[in-house]
C-alpha cells in the first residue's frame, strides 16, 4: 500500500463516526429511504455486513 492510500483510508476510518453522529445515527435499510435519499442530493454511506 502506497503512503498516500494509507493516509487516506486512515483519515476516513477515523472520521467515520463523526460521519454517523453528522448523519443522525443508523437507519434500518428500506429500498425507498435508500431512493429519498439518494435524491436528496445529500452524501450517503451504505454500511453492511455480511457472513460469507
Amino acid at each position: 500500500m502506497q503512503r498516500r492510500e494509507f493516509l487516506a483510508v486512515s483519515a476516513l476510518v477515523l472520521s467515520a463516526p463523526g460521519m454517523v453522529l453528522a448523519g443522525g445515527g443508523e437507519v434500518e435499510y428500506s429500498r425507498a429511504a435508500f431512493d429519498e435519499l439518494r435524491q436528496s442530493g445529500k452524501p450517503v454511506l451504505l454500511d453492511f455486513y455480511t457472513s460469507w
